[in-house]
């Protein structure tokens, strides 16, 4: 590749980058605490493709003012007119597709093709979470409990917790799978966990018995009620059990904006 190609190239990755670090679009990739990392990796990255052309501006009006400004600097001109000199390849812009298909094409965020074909995470991690704190708080300010799911699970596997949990009904947000192994009238309501990026997120599941006929990839904000004598043994092959619910009311949501739920 050409070193004004290359500066071009890096000023454009930059500037995609750029884009994405500024928009909801880094959403869909890394955790939201990532954002000033990208920010600072775009600038950098524009600013090295600007000095390079800028350097390699200089260096070209320099040759221009000295004997041998025809000649390649690095190849003899007997070599240059015999043919051996061969062109630089353009291979190196395919590096700028992935960039372009991210901010272009924008992938949409996993969804229940990858969800019913993945074992729910084990909650190995520590998660400190007070459900009854937590139910105090909500009935404060007199709102309807809403928990992200992975609270919902720390809940449900903790036999101290348990108790509380099946007393109220609260409110989940996810998208909607079906799996034919858990037979009729029967969903999961799942979402997607990120450690650092996309490509460590795993699903988050919750069983619903009750709920309305929901299509896949369905986003809902569903009010569930934890029932514990459907929940006395683990399920299927997951190294912690999915929980199951009673579904109480269901409402169709738009993708959001911010689509995973993180670990810390």
């Amino acid at each position: 590749m050409k070193p004004r190609d290359a500066g071009i190239l890096t000023i454009v990755i930059g500037v995609l980058a750029l884009q994405v670090s500024a928009s909801n679009a880094i959403l869909k990739y890394l955790r939201p605490s990532m954002r000033p990392y990208l920010l600072s990796t775009a600038v950098l990255l524009i600013a090295a493709g600007v000095v390079s052309l800028l350097t390699l501006r200089a260096k070209v009006r320099g040759d221009a003012a000295g004997p041998g400004a025809d000649e390649d600097p690095e190849i003899g001109s007997a070599e240059l007119h015999s043919g051996m000199h061969h062109r630089p390849s353009r291979m190196g812009w395919m590096l700028l597709l992935p960039a372009l298909i991210a901010v272009v094409v924008a992938p949409g965020t996993f969804g229940s093709w990858g969800a019913g074909r993945h074992g729910a995470l084990a909650l190995s991690y520590r998660h400190d979470f007070d459900l009854g704190k937590y139910l105090a708080a909500q009935r404060l300010a007199g709102s309807q409990p809403s928990m992200k799911i992975s609270d919902f699970l720390w809940a449900a596997s903790d036999p101290e917790q348990t108790g509380a949990l099946a007393t109220v009904d609260v409110e989940i947000t996810g998208f909607v799978t079906h799996v034919s192994s858990d037979g009729e009238g029967v969903v999961r309501v799942n979402r997607y966990v990120m450690g650092c990026c996309a490509a460590d997120a795993s699903p988050l599941q919750v069983i619903v018995r009750g709920s309305e006929s929901l299509a896949d990839d369905q986003w809902v904000k569903m009010k569930v009620r934890y029932v514990p004598a459907w929940n006395s043994g683990a399920t299927e092959r997951d190294e912690v059990p999915r929980p199951v619910v009673q579904a109480r009311g269901v409402r169709k949501i738009a993708t959001p904006a911010q689509p995973f739920e993180y670990l810390y």
